[in-house]
């Protein structure tokens, strides 16, 4: 299989529907219920679609459920749905939960998730998962394919901008908000800057190839930004929704789209970047 390529710019959405999917039976009556994930790097715009897409009333699409970070704040419950707790508050409900995760993590993950995807009333459910968690939890990713979920793989072409955007997380503690917030400036160290944004490029790749022979979907973040209402549609129609009603997320955008504004020293990061394959994130 040819890898998808982050940082060229191709099609603002990619989307298949592999063989598997389309030998599913259909149903009658009610539509199936559409098993999804989120998939995606740290900064890349997934809070925006998962928060968007969870304002539709037929969709419960939840955050990082396997973040494991001690110190993080419990899911909030949508719509007063008890089950809707990360993993981590999971085991930590229970011994039983507890000492499942350290003898048979498999099985308690599984269980964690059959729970979850039980909830009546929607029409599709879902979560955002980032490619790290799956180096602790590899299991979740046998469970996506053994249910044959939707894959919704959010990017962002300007890799630069996510690099840039991870470096301002740390500078100010500040990942998301649903306020305007104070702009700020910043030195990029240019020593690693282009292993950096391949390493960016390697780990999109790599989700690529874990959703092979899954219903797949790329979305760029800039695309949904710059074309909100054909790209709702586009995503709502992947994952079998009918009401096509927009979608929308309470999330302010936190960072400058202006790399000169962020950036103090521009002309060092633009001297580093020119001639290379990702010059092109300058003038984005």
């Amino acid at each position: 299989m040819k890898l998808f390529a982050a940082n060229t710019r191709g099609p603002a959405v990619d989307s298949r529907l592999t063989d598997r999917a389309q030998a599913l039976p259909a149903t009658n009556g009610a539509s199936q219920m559409t098993k999804f994930v989120i998939a995606g790097l740290q900064r890349t715009g997934t809070t925006l679609i998962q928060t968007a897409l969870d304002s539709h009333p037929a969709i419960r699409c939840l955050d990082e459920l396997f973040l494991f970070t001690y110190g993080i704040p419990h899911i909030k419950r949508a719509r007063g749905a008890g089950v809707d707790q990360s993993y981590r508050q999971y085991i930590a409900k229970s011994w039983g939960n507890f000492t499942m995760d350290i003898f048979a993590r498999r099985k308690g993950v599984y269980r964690y998730l059959e729970d979850l995807f039980a909830i009546p009333d929607y029409q599709a459910i879902g979560f955002k998962l980032m490619l790290a968690q799956l180096r602790r939890f590899p299991m979740v990713m046998d469970y996506i394919r053994e249910h044959n979920f939707s894959v919704v793989h959010v990017i962002r072409s300007n890799l630069l901008k996510t690099h840039v955007s991870r470096v301002r997380t740390r500078v100010t503690g500040i990942a998301h908000s649903e306020h305007k917030v104070a702009q700020v400036s910043f030195r990029l160290e240019t020593g690693n800057l282009v292993r950096d944004l391949q390493r960016i490029a390697a780990e999109n790749d790599k989700w690529k190839s874990l959703a092979e022979d899954l219903p797949y979907m790329m979305l760029t973040y800039e695309s949904f930004v710059a074309n909100r209402e054909e790209y709702n549609n586009r995503l709502l129609e992947f994952l079998s929704i009918e009401d096509k009603q927009q979608l929308v997320s309470p999330h302010k955008k936190v960072t400058s789209n202006s790399l000169e504004d962020v950036i103090d020293n521009y002309d060092e990061v633009r001297d580093c970047l020119d001639g290379t394959k990702f010059e092109y994130c300058l003038y984005e």
